[in-house]
């Protein structure tokens, strides 16, 4: 068994349409601080899922909560003392407050009518190409595992959830890669959002 590499995040495969999507600005407040689902601090990175607040930002969502998309892009935070763009807005940075010309700007792909593609959390719950191939259409939620070397969320498919009807992703596909040990760490799928942040898909809510 050779574990695969450990890719980052939902990574945008394709549009179920063919169109590609329009990323979103959406807003992220002031100094704010994300974390893990060990409750350690992170800073918000593309690749990392993210919902809408109530107060018109987004924030990074654990597993089994609605979703709206998934960060693409940094564009701009106040770091204290100019304006930065980053490939991260590094936690509690971006303290902009009443500023507005200073606040924090991701761009975000939605979910909706979105492929994606995360990796998985476990080496035990399918071990062949075969196995995975039996959890395709089966629901399963994401794990925010953190990487505390890098103050990083590390969202990965949690795949033990796999069967959970009320969970937040659809397993689509599993991609067949000559490069991909299946028995390993770290393999592929393609998945789908369930619980999006979006009419028609979620009725109630921001």
């Amino acid at each position: 068994m050779a574990d695969n590499p450990r890719l980052y995040g939902f990574r945008f495969k394709h549009s179920r349409s063919g169109v590609m999507p329009i990323p979103e600005v959406c807003r992220v407040a002031s100094g704010y601080q994300g974390v893990d689902a060990n409750a350690v601090n992170c800073d918000l990175r593309p690749g990392d899922p993210v919902a809408k607040v109530n107060d018109g930002t987004v924030a990074i969502v654990a597993g089994g909560s609605p979703m709206y998309g998934i960060v693409q892009s940094v564009i701009q935070y106040w770091d204290g003392t100019v304006l930065r763009k980053n490939d991260k807005v590094p936690g509690g940075s971006g303290v902009y407050g009443t500023v507005f010309s200073r606040e924090t700007l991701v761009t975000i792909i939605p979910l909706a009518d979105n492929i994606f593609e995360a990796v998985c959390d476990d080496a035990s719950t399918a071990t062949t190409y075969a196995a995975y191939r039996t959890l395709i259409h089966n629901n399963l939620d994401h794990r925010n595992s953190g990487n505390t070397s890098t103050t990083s969320l590390q969202p990965e498919l949690d795949i033990s959830s796999n069967g959970t009807g009320t969970a937040g992703w659809r397993i689509v596909d599993v991609p067949f890669y000559p490069h991909v040990d299946y028995s390993g760490l770290y393999v592929p799928l393609l998945v789908t959002g369930v619980e999006i942040q979006q009419a028609p898909y979620l009725a109630a809510g921001v």
